[in-house]
């Protein structure tokens, strides 16, 4: 396994690493990305409008053709836009690895007739 933060390779002898321990993560409010449930209101939600006719762009530089990079490139420009929701954890006190499968579990709704989460 490659860990970009350090720029190391690393063996395991089984897929998840043995000792990786699951963890949960929530969308909280403010914004937040954090391991504790949300309390309080349990029909709690964010929202946006979103409008067909202005897409939000999958990169921040205008090109002729999609470049093979775009799977990979760095897209908080669009963090700006009013129809983009963004979470994120508080600043960590300690290095995080992330390995193994990932699962991500949404509960959303829309009154369009095509959406993308992602």
């Amino acid at each position: 396994m490659f860990e970009t933060g350090r720029n190391e390779w690393h063996k395991h002898d089984a897929w998840p690493p043995k000792g990786a321990k699951p963890k949960t993560l929530y969308f909280r409010e403010g914004g937040k990305l954090a391991e504790g449930a949300p309390t309080g209101r349990g029909d709690a939600f964010d929202e946006y409008i979103s409008d067909p006719d202005k897409p939000v762009p999958y990169m921040g530089e205008v090109t002729q053709n999609m470049t093979v990079t775009y799977m990979v490139a760095d897209q908080r420009f669009a963090s700006s836009r009013t129809d983009v929701l963004v979470y994120q954890t508080d600043p960590l006190e300690a290095d995080l690895r992330v390995a193994g499968p990932l699962k991500a579990t949404l509960h959303v709704s829309t009154t369009g007739t095509d959406s993308d989460w992602g």
